[in-house]
């Protein structure tokens, strides 16, 4: 626990000094890097849960079919710092329009939904947050208490195995260079799935530069 609070405090402060960069060209690198996922491969609608959602980048790629969307993240800096951010503001126009569909902000952990009554949302959004969670096993348990019968669970995250990386076992806590606390290898996602109830549905690698990182999609 010691190791898991020391990481996410670095990772805080490293949030917090990129934020400020407020670089106009990363953010739309970022956008570039990840179009196909969200408007080719996997189309998000219903009602949405972004785990770990940040101030909502996730609703740039959303359609007129999304009837609510809700970001739940632990460090609410992300909303405050907004309005000393306008290459963001202006990379992700989304963060200021007004949209058809409601825009809730919490501030939480993947491993404690309670506020989310069973069976609340059609889709689950987690992308680069699994290798943060305290507890992955838990994180995808809530997931799937609060997701509907036949809703999704979408998650992206880097497969340190595609780069030749050495990894820990999913349940060393351990205090990465990058902040990440495990790296998850295709076969231990797969496995969180079998033990959470989840069934993978497709999975998809994103294009180079980032095809280490694998986007898989879970059916409830």
């Amino acid at each position: 626990m010691t190791t898991w609070e020391e990481g996410q405090r670095e990772f805080e402060k490293q949030m917090k000094a990129e934020y400020m960069r407020d670089n106009l060209q990363i953010y739309l690198d970022e956008i570039e890097s990840v179009r196909e996922i969200y408007t080719e491969v996997f189309h998000l609608s219903g009602k949405i849960l972004d785990v770990g959602g940040c101030q909502g980048r996730l609703r740039h790629y959303l359609g007129l079919d999304t009837t609510g969307y809700t970001s739940i993240d632990p460090m609410p800096f992300n909303l405050h710092a907004l309005e000393d951010q306008p290459n963001l503001l202006k990379a992700y126009p989304c963060l200021t329009t007004r949209l058809s569909y409601s825009c809730k902000f919490i501030t939480g952990v993947a491993e404690d939904l309670h506020l989310f009554q069973n069976d609340t949302f059609d889709w689950i959004h987690m992308r680069s947050v699994v290798d943060h969670f305290e507890n992955p096993l838990l994180a995808f348990r809530e997931a799937y208490r609060v997701c509907k019968p036949g809703g999704h669970l979408l998650v992206g995250m880097a497969i340190m195995e595609k780069k030749k990386t050495t990894l820990k076992s999913l349940w060393d806590s351990i205090f990465d260079p990058d902040m990440h606390i495990a790296h998850l290898t295709v076969e231990q996602l797969h496995d969180l799935y079998q033990q959470t109830g989840w069934k993978v549905a497709q999975e998809h690698w994103q294009k180079p530069p980032f095809d280490y990182c694998l986007y898989s999609c879970a059916v409830k």
